[in-house]
């Protein structure tokens, strides 16, 4: 799959999105949530099987102005190279960090490509279910309680 992304977006976020809208097709309302994106992007805007197809639509978008970029996702990051960590230390030469296996690692600051910040939300469910019996000697006839070993 080829990803075609735009980035380096500046300028008046309504002409933003009327040049996107009439470069690929689609309304100014949804060009506009994909302009408005924090830092000027990148931000993606479509995704193709065919090389050719995503070449196109970055040669238009290039025409409407917009700095392109389009990415064979075989060559994405995937979760097989990526460092999950849990816990950081920055030194003056390197970045220490230990992984959840308590693995401890030290990293150069040249050999880093990309540092991204994550979060994890975890949510936990208990369920505890109890059972009481209570026995209780006495019963209810008519108006008055009476015990019911008196009885016997």
């Amino acid at each position: 799959m080829y990803i075609v992304a735009i980035h380096h977006l500046q300028g008046n976020a309504q002409e933003l999105a009327n040049n996107l809208a009439k470069a690929i097709g689609i309304t100014a309302y949804e060009a506009r949530a994909r302009v408005s994106v924090p830092g000027g992007g990148p931000a993606l805007i479509a995704s193709f099987a065919a090389s050719e197809k995503a070449t196109e639509c970055a040669l238009r978008l290039k025409d409407a102005g917009f700095d392109t970029l389009v990415v064979d996702s075989d060559h994405m990051e995937s979760d097989l190279n990526r460092l999950v960590v849990k816990h950081v230390q920055f030194t003056s030469d390197a970045l220490q960090v230990v992984t959840p296996q308590e693995q401890h690692i030290i990293l150069p600051y040249a050999q880093i490509n990309l540092l991204l910040r994550g979060a994890g939300i975890i949510s936990t469910t208990q369920l505890e279910t109890s059972t009481k019996k209570k026995i209780c000697p006495r019963s209810r006839r008519g108006d008055r309680w009476t015990d019911d070993a008196q009885k016997s």
